[in-house]
């Protein structure tokens, strides 16, 4: 399986009419171990995650863990 460089997301914004480019938080900069082509952004809170593909998932580890632990704590009230 081939590893995915770390992933750096810079963010553009506008100044006067000019663009400039502002380096995202360093809380950003997350390897994982998938094809690029497979890393999509968290449909909770944005960060870079393994959406596409095998093993692929549309939540980002944290948001995956907060919700498993939402869903068990529902289950144990029923």
């Amino acid at each position: 399986m081939r590893e995915c460089g770390p992933q750096r997301v810079d963010y553009v914004a506008e100044k006067n009419g000019s663009a400039v480019t502002t380096p995202a938080p360093t809380s950003t900069t997350v390897t994982l171990s998938c094809p690029p082509k497979e890393v999509g952004r968290c449909a909770s809170c944005q960060q870079p995650c393994h959406r596409y593909g095998h093993g692929g998932n549309p939540l980002y580890t944290t948001c995956r863990a907060k919700v498993e632990a939402g869903r068990t704590k529902a289950s144990a009230t029923t």
